[in-house]
């Protein structure tokens, strides 16, 4: 099948866009626009490529190995290496032995330490998506996909206060971190549901929205519809489950990362966008390493290096170093584990 290179696109510039949230530096006003969409962004692309490839109609044993090895591989390797950090890191005075002992905890209930949480909710996300369309079908499987986001939804206003509250007394926040990870896969199964009937709805040759020139002008209206309604908002923060206004975030996550997808669409495939879209087909490995491999950190410490002999626009200039540092140290580490270690991103030897 086809690779549709503009996902790459969107998922290239959706990491770039999860780099730059963790960034200093950034204004609070485009960091609550970044944070709108940035993470639902992969939820829904992956919706959509469910669709594209048609998954729902492999074996479900072949789905779950296939997802398993794409998914679940790499968050174990990289969870092994995020441990072996934080030992050395609180060797080194950087971090304290609890946060050690949270982040274990975190890692051993799979809700995630660091930016690995996307992971098992995504994989946990997919096979109920995948168990709902085979035994209840198309329509009601979405129906009821709906329903268990809502479901999990109220479930969560009623579980916050003791799930923080659990925090004091780690056995008890291990055993909470179950149930924490699943409220959070069943509040995310919207993205997949409505972004995988969106996708068979605007797929064909001849709907409107196959005219680039449509594509364009749509994305950037659905994106500025973000701009300004995310600024009604709190900054979202679906590793915590902080959405603000439920309402809004929804609406912002769909206007966001759909503006995204069709004014990617309406690109034509130039070369300028290759390491856009080298970054988008390798989005897993930056996401895994940019924070708990202190790539960004380093990026920070060299870009703060040169700022001294920078004289205009220094604050730009700073965070613009930071991002291009980061980036170069994450395309190198892209290579060397492409080329030695590709299973660790859930890949075969090629």
């Amino acid at each position: 099948m086809k690779r549709l290179g503009y996902f790459d696109t969107v998922k290239g510039i959706g990491i770039l866009l999860v780099v730059l949230g963790h960034a200093t530096f950034v204004n609070e006003r485009i960091l609550t626009f970044i944070c709108a969409f940035h993470m639902p962004l992969f939820f829904i692309v992956s919706g959509m490529l469910i669709a594209y490839k048609e998954e729902q109609s492999a074996s479900f044993k072949d789905i779950f190995y296939r997802k398993l090895k794409s998914i679940i591989i790499p968050y174990l390797c990289f969870s092994i290496c995020y441990t072996v950090i934080d030992i050395l890191s609180v060797y080194f005075n950087q971090i304290s032995l609890n946060d050690l002992k949270i982040n274990l905890i975190c890692t051993g209930s799979f809700a995630g330490s660091g930016p690995l949480w996307f992971l098992p909710t995504l994989f946990i996300c997919e096979m109920i998506f995948h168990v709902l369309l085979k035994k209840a079908g198309l329509r009601s499987g979405i129906m009821i996909s709906l329903i268990i986001s809502l479901t999990g939804y109220v479930i969560w206003r009623f579980f916050e206060p003791f799930y923080t509250a659990s925090k004091l007394d780690l056995t008890k926040y291990f055993l909470l971190n179950f149930a924490f990870i699943i409220i959070r896969s069943m509040i995310c199964l919207v993205f997949l549901s409505l972004s995988y009937v969106l996708f068979k709805l605007v797929s064909t040759d001849d709907n409107i929205l196959s005219n680039r020139s449509v594509q364009a002008i749509s994305g950037i209206a659905l994106l500025a519809s973000c701009a300004v309604l995310s600024a009604s908002n709190t900054n979202i923060d679906i590793h915590n489950m902080d959405y603000g206004n439920i309402v809004l975030f929804l609406l912002n996550a769909f206007c966001g990362s759909v503006g995204l997808i069709l004014l990617c669409r309406s690109l034509p495939e130039i070369r300028v966008l290759n390491i856009i879209r080298f970054w988008g087909k390798n989005s897993l490995i930056i996401m895994a390493t940019h924070l708990n491999f202190y790539i960004l950190f380093l990026g920070n410490v060299i870009a703060y290096k040169i700022n001294p002999y920078i004289t205009h626009a220094k604050e730009y200039v700073l965070l613009f170093n930071i991002m291009l540092v980061t980036m170069i140290v994450e395309t190198l580490l892209i290579f060397l584990i492409n080329r030695y270690v590709p299973w660790i991103a859930g890949r075969s030897h090629k």
